[in-house]
């Protein structure tokens, strides 16, 4: 079971600065990117931070011979997480017009962090991964929250 912590009980932790860098993860780690449809991403960089990165690295040698790492997307700054996250709440209250709007942010904050909270993306902590095989993505079921989402419209 998945368990999901309210932004309310996020935002009671203190957040410190560890002043650790953000480093290009192309530059530490064997890896393949690539970005999301729907990103309008022009950047061609993938930044975490570095302690992450190690750890990918890390990550990335015990992988079986021809496997690699595809990387989605990692550092985010605020407008970029303010896109997803306002992105899919327009898509779950078209989806629910009647709920409130804080239940429709309760709902959203379960698949994308609210960006007036933790964001571990925008920390540099955070990364989309998934896997390729001879440098094609293996097929791991696709992410979207609208379909986990089991609640009637009557609700």
């Amino acid at each position: 079971m998945v368990k999901y912590y309210s932004d309310s009980y996020l935002r009671k932790i203190k957040v410190k600065d560890s002043n650790e860098r953000l480093v290009n993860i192309l530059e530490y780690a064997d890896v393949l990117t690539k970005r999301k449809p729907i990103q309008k991403i022009k950047i061609k960089d993938y930044f975490l931070r570095e302690s992450a990165a190690e750890k990918l690295k890390s990550a990335s040698g015990l992988l079986p011979k021809n496997y690699k790492f595809i990387i989605f997307d990692a550092y985010r700054d605020l407008k970029t997480q303010n896109f997803f996250f306002e992105r899919h709440l327009k898509r779950l209250s078209k989806k629910f017009p009647k709920w409130k709007k804080r239940k429709l942010i309760i709902e959203v904050s379960k698949y994308v962090a609210n960006p007036k909270g933790v964001c571990p993306h925008m920390t540099g902590g955070a990364m989309d991964i998934s896997l390729a095989y001879k440098g094609k993505e293996i097929d791991m079921g696709k992410f979207n929250p609208f379909k986990k989402i089991k609640l009637s419209k009557k609700q």
